[in-house]
């Protein structure tokens, strides 16, 4: 009774640990071939396993058994301890200890080693059970035994052992009586609210509330480093409702601490993220694989799980829709994780949504096997490879065969990706830039396009076509169709008044575009020196100078503006500066869309909501204010470079 609350009560810390640990690695070095303290044998399973109750037994009182076997079992019904592992190290324990047994029984002697001799080691072999058989002798079938479970107890004891998570859960005592006054502390602010989801995460006496309980002390601690700590505890329960998302979420928090902190970063920061991982509970076991996270995925790679995904579904639009939006929501959870952790920049971002977009449309066109050549355009942040989370899918429709059959082939196309699901929608898809607009056809022949622009067309329609790139169905006419809509868009450089109407329509786009609740003064699309003025500079200048120079007549903005820089169309610094804006206002769009679930194109005007966002960009100290400070700093100086270049003002 004395020595219990010193035992359980006192505080484990991380330097104990590694007193705990140095002291098994003596231990090892002196008896490196014994039965009981080398690798792989008793001591192993018994440290680990004592180690486990040292962490967790402190604030969960059923994983105290003096036994070992029945601590094994304990803890794998509290869910400390996988179920597999526990089988394995019950039955290694059950060997060695017979083992042991069997050596101590010869000669009444503490000993521990087995014997040199080759016939004291056969005889101990005859004694375990085993019997000279025709392919292999009792001596080889023990020793082939021993061996294998010896280096599965080092596995096990090495995995168990080593944990990064106890490092973390010894740092951190239990969840105090008076949780609110920690919550205050560690800077959350609805204390209700979060008091009452520690409340219901860690309630009963389930093996995932017993889970939870003893790992919420981290888990605060975690989260408090997050955007929004509320935010992140709040989805936490969410994300964890019912025994089997729970079961998923710890344990990979178990098994790994640099997920459970990455589970907490993504959570804090993500509504669209923590309603995604509601739904593929899988995806937070590939928190823990850095590879993963740092490896994107090909083209190839996503055309191929497109098509695993609507093969099966083939038989049923309604399905196919369904299984396409499933499909895009997975890969898109995949792609903003790796943004918020840091694992790509905002150019790249940009690029894995095209991809995923472009093997969307490439497996859905191809799931309705057009007869005759039929390819789709993507247009505008598409047609750049530079798509933004909330960006819709401009695109067009070229075919060469039946206009009708062509028509609807386009209107599925529409329909499967734009349908509303059970998941939600794919992608808005809007195909308004075709000739005449909503009242033309949605599919034209290569020669309707050439007809349209023979008489009809407009500049801005010339304009739009520098941002025009095959994206998917058959490469052959793509890519007739783009050496057309290179001819058109380069034909010849701006005249005076083509500038000018250029001018004009640019001015009207920031006067009558920019609406209530955007803020005018810090518009991340339409505001002085923000997206759309980096875009149209961008394009006046290749409109300008990409007839007589074939390395502007890139779709991408920034591939632009290095072409611009490198050909000496654009000064190296003004380049910078148009550089600078754009990643800053399109890495603060897609954060600002990952934090709320829509679209919203303007610095937030809300005190609570700017300084998530702003931290969601890295400003720590001074948040709001270095938020809104670095933007008026890049768009500023971005300005400064489109009134001189496209506005042509000295």
């Amino acid at each position: 009774d004395a020595v219990l609350p010193t035992l359980w009560d006192g505080k484990l810390d991380p330097d104990m640990l590694r007193e705990i640990r140095a002291m098994k690695a003596r231990s090892e070095e002196l008896r490196a071939h014994e039965l009981k303290r080398g690798p792989g044998g008793i001591r192993d399973v018994e440290f680990a396993v004592q180690l486990l109750q040292l962490v967790h037994g402190r604030s969960d009182s059923s994983v105290r058994s003096r036994n070992t076997m029945e601590a094994i079992d304990q803890l794998a019904r509290g869910g400390y301890l996988d179920s597999a592992d526990a089988e394995h190290l019950s039955m290694a324990y059950r060997y060695l200890r017979m083992v042991e047994h069997r050596l101590q029984l010869r000669d009444e002697q503490q000993i521990y080693a087995l014997p040199d001799q080759e016939a004291a080691r056969t005889r101990l072999a005859r004694v375990l059970g085993y019997r000279d058989r025709p392919d292999a002798s009792a001596l080889a079938q023990f020793e082939q035994t021993h061996r294998r479970h010896l280096a599965s107890v080092r596995a096990m004891h090495e995995r168990l052992f080593f944990r990064p998570l106890l490092d973390a859960l010894a740092s951190h005592g239990p969840v105090p009586a008076d949780v609110g006054e920690q919550l205050a502390a560690l800077g959350y602010r609805d204390s209700d609210a979060t008091r009452a989801a520690v409340a219901e995460l860690t309630a009963g006496l389930s093996r995932n509330a017993r889970q939870f309980q003893a790992l919420m002390p981290l888990l605060l601690q975690w989260f408090s480093a997050t955007p929004s700590p509320d935010l992140g505890l709040l989805q936490l329960r969410t994300v964890a409702d019912g025994p089997v998302r729970a079961g998923a979420i710890v344990g990979v928090l178990r098994e790994s601490a640099s997920a459970g902190e990455r589970l907490c970063r993504l959570l804090g920061s993500s509504k669209v993220v923590g309603r995604a991982l509601r739904r593929h509970p899988e995806a937070v076991a590939d928190l823990a694989d850095d590879e993963l996270l740092s490896t994107p995925k090909s083209y190839e790679q996503l055309v191929t799980e497109a098509e695993e995904t609507l093969s099966w579904r083939a038989d049923s639009p309604e399905r196919r829709a369904e299984g396409v939006r499933r499909f895009v929501r997975r890969e898109e959870l995949r792609i903003a994780s790796r943004d918020l952790l840091g694992f790509l920049p905002v150019e790249s971002v940009g690029a894995e949504l095209s991809d995923l977009a472009e093997a969307t449309l490439e497996q859905v066109l191809a799931s309705l096997a057009p007869r005759f050549p039929f390819a789709i355009i993507g247009m505008g942040k598409l047609g750049g490879r530079e798509l933004s989370y909330a960006s819709d899918l401009d695109i067009l429709f070229v075919h060469e065969g039946d206009p009708g059959a062509a028509e609807r082939i386009a209107e599925a196309v529409i329909r499967e990706i734009g349908a509303q699901t059970a998941e939600g929608r794919a992608w808005e898809i809007d195909a308004r830039l075709r000739p005449e607009g909503r009242s033309g056809a949605l599919a034209l022949t290569l020669e309707g396009y050439r007809s349209y622009w023979r008489g009809r067309a407009q500049l801005w329609e010339r304009q739009a076509l520098l941002r025009a790139r095959p994206v998917a169905g058959d490469a052959d006419l793509g890519r007739r169709f783009d050496e057309w809509r290179t001819g058109v868009a380069y034909s010849s450089p701006l005249t005076g008044d083509e500038a000018r109407e250029i001018r004009r329509i640019k001015a009207r786009v920031e006067a009558e575009r920019i609406r209530p609740p955007d803020d005018r003064e810090f518009h991340l699309k339409l505001g002085p020196g923000s997206l759309a003025d980096v875009e149209w500079t961008v394009q006046f200048l290749q409109l300008q100078a990409g007839a007589d120079e074939p390395l502007l007549r890139t779709a991408s903005t920034m591939a632009g503006l290095e072409a611009l820089a490198e050909t000496g169309h654009l000064d190296g610094e003004d380049a910078e500066r148009l550089r600078a804006s754009y990643r800053f206002c399109e890495r603060a769009r897609n954060a600002r869309y990952l934090h709320v679930g829509t679209r919203a194109d303007s610095l937030p005007r809300q005190a609570t909501e700017a300084i998530h966002l702003a931290r969601m960009l890295g400003f720590e100290e001074r948040p709001e204010t270095m938020l809104r400070e670095t933007y008026r700093q890049v768009t500023r100086r971005a300005r400064a470079v489109v009134e001189r270049r496209f506005y042509g003002q000295s």
